[in-house]
């Protein structure tokens, strides 16, 4: 996580800490703890739990903010029995923890999405969870989701969370591919110029309005049975609750996730104006622990037959 001016959005070293905090629950905090969107009977014994792209123990910081999800399967042991076994998958080795740090009933695999899991990992889960992934494999969803359904054991559940800045199923065609997915009523200035940032990218690498919405329609032509689609407001800042702990830990990674994507569009050619992007790091942190702010997120689950 960036240190860089930091002091520009907190008042006190306390507050710093926060911010820089490794144990990072970002994500959870904004999403106030929800787990599990697929109905999961959550008493069941036995059960094995597929985490894709875990990232366990590292911020992610390609072209998303970087929410934390170090602690996701151990939040999901605490709130399953003791007997559920838990794979991590990532496509990045170093993200993974040490062999020796890992609990018997946790298994953890470097491999990407795009890879089918090994023989004695398909059709075996009762819940495959997936978070703000898909931009990372545009144009190849159909293959990512067939695996992940692969997987899954019969009445077992796909879960995926995205991210939502398009104007869902195409929108109006006088909007720019990167407008708001709620047109940004009553957002600060520095949360609209963040999600200009973050969407002119997705809008580069290809996604389309809509995103991720045409997932549904993926879902489905894998098989996938009671599809459904549920927008989540994922609040930041001064909504999230008034704990000031969670307000920073809601905000604190998007300094370094606004540094990465400005760096990205210089890659990619985009021109952003510099009235998006200055001083965008600490206008955004000052102005979601002053007046808050909110994000969405979509969330898609589906039962194989």
């Amino acid at each position: 996580m960036s240190s860089i001016n930091n002091q520009a959005a907190t008042t006190s070293p306390e507050d710093a800490e926060y911010l820089l905090a490794g144990t990072g629950t970002e994500f959870m905090a904004a999403l106030k703890g929800q787990v599990f969107f697929a109905p999961l009977d959550t008493a069941r014994e036995e059960m094995k739990i597929l985490d894709m792209a875990c990232a366990d123990g590292v911020y992610l910081t390609f072209f998303i903010p970087p929410f934390s999800l170090r602690t996701l399967l151990r939040e999901m042991s605490t709130r399953l029995p003791s007997s559920t076994s838990f794979v991590g998958v990532d496509l990045m080795k170093s993200f993974l923890p040490a062999k020796d740090a890992t609990p018997d009933n946790y298994r953890y695999l470097a491999q990407d999405v795009l890879t089918p899991l090994p023989g004695d990992l398909q059709g075996v889960f009762d819940l495959a969870n997936v978070r703000l992934m898909f931009a990372g494999v545009v144009g190849k969803e159909a293959a990512a989701v067939q695996n992940l359904v692969d997987g899954l054991k019969s009445g077992g559940w796909l879960q995926i969370m995205e991210m939502r800045l398009y104007t869902p199923y195409g929108g109006d065609d006088d909007k720019t591919a990167y407008d708001d997915a709620d047109d940004g009523d009553g957002e600060t200035q520095s949360l609209k110029d963040f999600k200009t940032l973050l969407s002119s990218v997705f809008a580069a690498i290809g996604l389309q309005k809509g995103f991720p919405m045409g997932l549904e329609g993926v879902m489905k032509d894998a098989g996938l049975q009671d599809v459904r689609v549920v927008v989540v407001d994922a609040p930041i800042g001064k909504d999230v609750s008034e704990d000031r702990k969670l307000q920073l830990l809601s905000v604190g990674p998007f300094q370094l996730t606004i540094k990465t994507l400005v760096a990205t569009c210089e890659k990619l050619g985009l021109q952003i104006p510099a009235s998006v992007t200055d001083n965008l790091e600490d206008r955004l942190v000052r102005d979601a622990l002053e007046h808050g702010g909110k994000f969405q997120f979509a969330v898609l689950t589906g039962r194989k037959a």
